[in-house]
């Protein structure tokens, strides 16, 4: 059992009752006098064993025939039961943001009998009201009084006759207002507001009055948010609002509302987003991949100066960036890189709307993810990225090697790079494909086990719709293994930069041996000192120079005419000026007659 009291402060007859309910229909609703602490008499009785209409989750009890007269001053209370003994009652409740109306609301226990809902259970089901509507017939006229949502318990509508009411009860209300009010009921404002006042502070308050508290807007009755403009970065501010009625008076203050401002990212020419969950993904699960990303960018664009590459904070939230200049409507980053967490994808609709409106602006994006497919899959969002999702990658072979599908993207250069995620070979980065008839193309393949495994699945994928363009791609660009020029992760990332129309001053683009030389080094790695040993298969005016990985030639020496044969020099891991270099990784280049004849790697451990 369950019901609802209400307090009746003028004479009324109550001609109709429905409630919301779900499930199996076998309703008695009771209207009962109230005790003061427990339902009295039953005055009236109504049973229901079928909703309005098939659709409909009311159930209607007709007490029009013999309505029941409720004397000024008292309560009275509506009961609902099941019909027969051991059934059960399937209740529709609202919860609301106030324990205003806790008294009001109770259930049956066989063991007590009748306790407030909220005691009852310690306070859990405090806001909880149950869904109900009584009619009455007040001063010749027809109301009716909900327990509804929106932080009122009962809301008054005037209905001009029986017919009215009738028409409510079949789910097709036409209810007209009527110019009089009545004052039947003392637990509420009898009219709506007619606007609303919001308060803020920056402590919590339950009182407009208490200290620190400012009333900052008074907005109309029709309201539904409102923006506060005249706040503090990294601040917090609690916010309360209360309900104004056409005669002055003012309601109780609303529950509360906290807001934090945090101040928009600053301007920059390129922006990363990282949202890897801290996870390193580069240098074979050794270094985080933003920063590798970063330095690379900041080692080859050209006029790059500090402050023009924006790192966000981990997982920072897209609306601190404004992507798209509110004035102009132009792009307000030359491009923006998103790194995805493997195991998560933290945007939302809202987010990729707002990527959405910096492409369609004319941005620039490169996004990485190694599930960045799964994630999207079935979104507008991805088939405006040219892509459509394949496979999840579980089930096929370790991504070892990648090598270029479309070599005009990379200036014509065919070659083979290794990839290492994490520290052991991935199994599950996202197979994709272009979508048909878009124009995207793959830029990179995978290949399994073996550089010569037949197998391909694309990987990183290239679209440019003619507005903007978009390079998405399941493998990170800092877990690719730098090997021999042109198969570095800094020469594919100069391309995707010039794909984007950034300048930048990546590594030798198009030169490529044209005399078949042979160059090894050892001890690789070494720590003092390494051996370089060449072969030349003629005559010829040699050069050999050490590179860095960002380009930077750190040593270089003349070697004068040579005969063909072998020969060796030896480096010390110095400049050409005597200043040691650090510990990483650089490129030893033979140059014959001008030329480059031969290369290799060596790795320096100090």
């Amino acid at each position: 059992k369950y019901g609802v009291r209400f307090s009746i402060l003028d004479s009324l007859e109550i001609v109709g009752v429905r409630a919301g309910m779900c499930g199996t229909v076998n309703a008695i609703c009771n209207i009962c006098s109230w005790s003061g602490t427990a339902p009295g008499a039953i005055m009236a009785a109504d049973t229901q064993t079928s909703y309005e209409s098939p659709t409909s989750p009311w159930v209607s009890f007709d007490f029009h025939s013999s309505p029941v007269f409720i004397e000024a001053g008292h309560d009275v209370f509506i009961q609902f039961e099941p019909i027969h003994a051991g059934d059960s009652l399937c209740v529709l409740i609202d919860i609301l943001d106030t324990n205003l109306y806790d008294p009001y609301q109770y259930i049956y226990h066989p063991m007590v009998g009748w306790v407030n809902l909220s005691a009852a259970t310690g306070g859990e089901a405090s806001g909880v009201v149950f869904v109900v509507r009584i009619y009455v017939r007040y001063a010749g006229h027809f109301y009716a009084l909900d327990v509804t949502s929106g932080g009122t318990i009962v809301s008054i509508t005037p209905i001009l006759d029986w017919k009215e009411v009738e028409k409510d009860f079949l789910g097709r209300s036409t209810i007209i207002p009527d110019e009089s009010t009545p004052t039947f009921l003392r637990t509420l404002e009898l009219s709506y507001p007619s606007k609303y006042r919001i308060y803020r502070s920056f402590s919590p308050f339950d009182s407009v009055t208490a200290p620190g508290v400012t009333r900052i807007a008074e907005v109309g009755w029709d309201t539904t948010y409102y923006y506060d403009r005249d706040v503090l970065p990294d601040t917090n501010y609690y916010y309360r609002v209360t309900a104004v009625y056409p005669g002055g008076s003012e309601s109780e203050v609303s529950n509360f509302a906290i807001g934090r401002c945090v101040e928009y990212a600053p301007a920059a020419r390129i922006l990363i987003v990282d949202h890897d969950d801290g996870l390193m993904l580069a240098d074979s699960g050794t270094a985080p991949e933003d920063s590798i990303l970063a330095a690379m960018l900041d080692s080859i664009v050209t006029g790059i100066t500090p402050g023009d590459i924006y790192i966000s904070h981990q997982n920072e939230i897209l609306q601190h960036f404004i992507l798209v200049d509110t004035l102009t409507g132009l792009p307000r980053y030359e491009a923006v890189f998103i790194i995805s967490s493997p195991n998560n994808f933290r945007f939302g609709d809202r987010d990729l709307q707002e990527l959405m409106s910096y492409l369609r602006s004319g941005g620039k994006l490169y996004i990485e993810g190694a599930d960045v497919g799964y994630f999207l899959d079935g979104t507008d969002f991805l088939d405006s990225l040219g892509v459509s999702f394949a496979d999840d990658g579980s089930d096929s072979f370790n991504v070892l090697f990648l090598r270029t599908a479309d070599t005009a993207f990379f200036e014509w250069q065919k070659f083979t790079i290794g990839y290492s995620f994490g520290t052991t070979p991935d199994l599950t980065n996202d197979e994709l494909e272009p979508i048909a008839g878009t124009g995207a193309k793959v830029l990179l393949y995978s290949w399994g086990d073996t550089t010569t495994t037949t197998d391909s699945v694309a990987r990183v994928i290239y679209y440019d719709s003619g507005t903007y363009k978009a390079i998405t791609s399941s493998i990170y660009l800092g877990a690719m293994i730098d090997g021999e020029f042109p198969a570095t992760r800094i020469r594919i990332l100069g391309s995707i930069l010039n794909a984007f129309g950034i300048a930048n001053t990546r590594v030798e683009t198009k030169l490529k041996p044209e005399y078949k030389a042979i160059l090894t080094s050892f001890p690789n790695p070494f720590n003092s000192s390494t051996t370089i040993e060449f072969t030349l298969p003629d005559e010829l005016e040699t050069r050999i120079s050490i590179i860095d990985v960002v380009g930077n030639k750190v040593y270089d020496a003349y070697l004068g005419k040579l005969y063909p044969g072998t020969h060796r020099i030896i480096w010390n891991g110095v400049t050409s000026d005597g200043h040691e270099v650090p510990s990483g990784i650089y490129f030893a280049r033979l140059f014959g007659d001008g030329k480059i004849i031969a290369s290799g790697r060596i790795i320096l451990l100090r």
